[in-house]
Protein backbone atom coordinates (compact mmCIF):
# COMPACT_ATOMS: atom_id res chain seq x y z
CA UNK A 1 0.00 0.00 0.00
CA UNK A 2 1.09 3.61 -0.76
CA UNK A 3 1.45 5.95 2.32
CA UNK A 4 -0.67 9.63 2.13
CA UNK A 5 0.46 12.47 3.89
CA UNK A 6 -2.94 13.77 4.91
CA UNK A 7 -2.19 17.90 5.04
CA UNK A 8 -3.86 20.21 4.47
CA UNK A 9 -7.51 19.78 3.98
CA UNK A 10 -8.30 19.59 0.25
CA UNK A 11 -9.50 22.80 -1.24
CA UNK A 12 -13.09 23.78 -1.83
CA UNK A 13 -12.26 25.00 -5.31
CA UNK A 14 -15.20 24.50 -8.07
CA UNK A 15 -12.46 24.05 -10.56
CA UNK A 16 -10.10 21.42 -11.21
CA UNK A 17 -6.64 22.91 -10.33
CA UNK A 18 -2.71 21.66 -10.38
CA UNK A 19 -3.24 20.63 -6.81
CA UNK A 20 -5.69 17.77 -8.25
CA UNK A 21 -3.22 16.44 -9.90
CA UNK A 22 -0.94 16.42 -7.58
CA UNK A 23 -3.43 14.02 -5.18
CA UNK A 24 -4.60 11.79 -8.50
CA UNK A 25 -2.67 8.83 -6.43
CA UNK A 26 -4.15 9.76 -3.21
CA UNK A 27 -7.57 9.86 -4.59
CA UNK A 28 -7.51 6.51 -6.37
CA UNK A 29 -6.57 4.68 -3.67
CA UNK A 30 -9.09 6.28 -1.51
CA UNK A 31 -12.13 5.72 -3.43
CA UNK A 32 -10.65 1.97 -4.37
CA UNK A 33 -11.00 1.41 0.09
CA UNK A 34 -14.02 2.78 -0.31
CA UNK A 35 -15.29 0.75 -2.81
CA UNK A 36 -13.86 -2.64 -0.96
CA UNK A 37 -15.79 -1.43 1.95
CA UNK A 38 -13.03 0.09 4.03
CA UNK A 39 -13.90 2.30 7.20
CA UNK A 40 -12.60 5.48 7.57
CA UNK A 41 -10.17 4.62 10.44
CA UNK A 42 -8.82 1.85 8.22
CA UNK A 43 -7.92 3.86 5.44
CA UNK A 44 -6.12 6.29 8.49
CA UNK A 45 -4.86 3.31 9.42
CA UNK A 46 -3.35 2.02 5.73
CA UNK A 47 -2.28 5.07 4.23
CA UNK A 48 -1.17 7.46 6.65
CA UNK A 49 1.70 7.39 8.75
CA UNK A 50 1.59 10.70 10.45
CA UNK A 51 -2.06 10.44 11.04
CA UNK A 52 -1.40 7.24 13.38
CA UNK A 53 0.58 9.34 15.26
CA UNK A 54 -1.35 12.52 15.73
CA UNK A 55 -4.93 13.47 16.33
CA UNK A 56 -7.58 10.96 15.00
CA UNK A 57 -10.19 13.59 14.44
CA UNK A 58 -8.05 15.60 12.28
CA UNK A 59 -6.91 12.47 10.22
CA UNK A 60 -10.64 11.76 10.02
CA UNK A 61 -11.42 14.86 8.86
CA UNK A 62 -8.85 14.83 6.18
CA UNK A 63 -9.89 11.41 4.83
CA UNK A 64 -13.74 12.77 4.94
CA UNK A 65 -11.84 15.69 2.84
CA UNK A 66 -10.05 13.68 0.61
CA UNK A 67 -12.92 11.17 -0.44
CA UNK A 68 -15.41 14.09 -0.52
CA UNK A 69 -12.83 16.05 -3.31
CA UNK A 70 -12.19 12.43 -4.90
CA UNK A 71 -15.88 11.71 -5.50
CA UNK A 72 -16.70 15.55 -6.68
CA UNK A 73 -13.88 14.89 -9.37
CA UNK A 74 -15.31 11.59 -10.63
CA UNK A 75 -18.49 13.61 -10.91
CA UNK A 76 -17.38 16.22 -12.34
CA UNK A 77 -15.37 13.90 -14.78
CA UNK A 78 -12.06 14.38 -14.02
CA UNK A 79 -10.14 12.37 -16.33
CA UNK A 80 -7.25 10.31 -14.19
CA UNK A 81 -10.06 9.34 -12.03
CA UNK A 82 -12.29 7.96 -15.14
CA UNK A 83 -9.12 6.27 -16.84
CA UNK A 84 -9.26 3.89 -13.43
CA UNK A 85 -12.98 3.61 -12.13
CA UNK A 86 -15.65 1.93 -14.42
CA UNK A 87 -19.41 3.75 -14.61
CA UNK A 88 -20.26 1.83 -10.88
CA UNK A 89 -17.47 3.69 -9.41
CA UNK A 90 -15.55 0.50 -9.18
CA UNK A 91 -11.84 0.46 -9.30
CA UNK A 92 -11.20 -1.36 -12.75
CA UNK A 93 -9.06 -4.98 -12.24
CA UNK A 94 -6.15 -3.72 -13.95
CA UNK A 95 -5.45 -0.53 -11.87
CA UNK A 96 -2.59 -0.69 -9.87
CA UNK A 97 -2.11 2.18 -6.64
Amino acid sequence: MGTLEFWPLCPKSVEVSFWDYQHVGDFILLLQAEARGASLDEMIGEFSRSARANSRKLARLTVRSYLERAHWLYDEKFWPLMWTFDDDGIACPETKG
